[in-house]
């Protein structure tokens, strides 16, 4: 399939918030609705948008969306079934194994606590796929700090031993305000910044 950028990524994300925008606005942030909103609206885009597979909390993951093998998926056999990514072994067969066979496209992590997102960062760069996307908040009358802690973040995802940061395997981290006296009225307001990985540490996505 096609790879899913960065790009691409944000502005499905940012087009289907805005065709909910008033739902959006009013449950955004602090809130379990706001979790579940976004939660849904991540499969949505995965599932409709981008024609994955998805699973919530596979390998603990909050989000991933997965390819199947496309050989073993025959809608025009009555007995077809969506997880193309998994063969029962036939009554005939040699070895008798199941045969599994899936591609991981994307993982996304989001975490509602604003000190506590780096440890989603690093939660994904034991992932191997396609493209990682943590989403993370920032206090919003601190926004300017975003970039010392994406230093932080990228620094530490450096020193990881076994996992560094490939650039083959794009990551994007997408910050939003964050203020429980706040109360936004738009998608604007929520000031939802797009980062992505690149020569070595985290620069803003111009979209």
């Amino acid at each position: 399939m096609q790879a899913i950028t960065t790009k691409v990524f944000y502005d499905l994300l940012m087009d289907t918030l805005k065709e909910d925008e008033k739902e959006t606005v009013e449950n955004y942030w602090y809130t379990k609705a706001w979790t579940d909103f976004l939660a849904d609206k991540l499969e949505m885009i995965l599932r409709d948008k981008l024609k994955l597979k998805t699973n919530r909390e596979y390998f603990r993951i909050d989000l991933i969306g997965w390819s199947g093998y496309e050989k073993w998926e025959d809608k025009n056999d009555p007995t077809f079934k969506k997880h193309n990514g998994y063969k029962k072994y036939e009554k005939n067969s040699i070895v008798e194994l199941n045969e599994y066979n899936w591609n991981l496209e994307i993982a996304v992590e989001y975490e509602n606590k604003p000190h506590d997102w780096m440890d989603e960062v690093i939660n994904l760069c034991h992932i191997k796929c396609a493209l990682k996307v943590v989403i993370g908040y920032s206090d919003m009358n601190s926004r300017e700090k975003d970039k010392e802690k994406l230093k932080l973040a990228a620094k530490h995802m450096k020193n990881l031993i076994y996992s560094k940061p490939n650039e083959s395997e794009p990551f994007l981290i997408i910050l939003g305000n964050c203020n429980n006296d706040k109360e936004y009225k738009s998608l604007d307001e929520l000031n939802l910044i797009p980062y992505h990985y690149v020569n070595g540490g985290f620069e803003q996505l111009f979209v």
